[in-house]
């Protein structure tokens, strides 16, 4: 079993740009951070996911790993880049793959601003069904 990450979009409620909402969940996500799509549902809606990995494509274990930041940094800057439209919330979520046919489930999703993504980026955070809802700051 590997971990990944899955990156989906959400749309904030409390934008005033409404000509941005069109925009939410319509990204392209970095390559060589990408190893595949699949779908989710979340609180009754259903999302588009990026399946986020390390550049190996095998798992985001290397994400944790000392010495690892480029990896890290590019997806960081990724999810800043998102953020510059005030309509999108970027969701952050770890997934372990176990080859079932079970579509994932977020168990918790912690609502943090973007200036908050680095220290909040550990195992715990992003474990299987857990992670971020990841928001611009205020």
């Amino acid at each position: 079993m590997s971990l990944y990450f899955l990156y989906f979009e959400s749309k904030n409620n409390l934008a005033t740009n409404y000509d941005g909402f069109k925009d939410v969940g319509k990204f392209d996500f970095p390559k060589n951070l990408s190893a595949g799509a699949m779908r989710l549902q979340y609180e009754g809606k259903n999302y588009e996911c990026a399946i986020v990995s390390d550049k190996s494509h095998q798992c985001a274990n290397d994400y944790f790993l000392k010495g690892n930041d480029d990896i890290k940094h590019e997806l960081i800057e990724f999810i800043k880049s998102r953020l510059k439209n005030e309509c999108i919330i970027s969701n952050l979520i770890g997934y372990v793959e176990r080859n079932e046919k079970i579509p994932p489930k977020v168990l918790e999703l912690e609502s943090i601003e973007i200036n908050s993504l680095i220290e909040k980026f550990t195992t715990r955070n992003l474990s299987d069904g857990r992670g971020l809802r990841i928001s611009r700051m205020n």
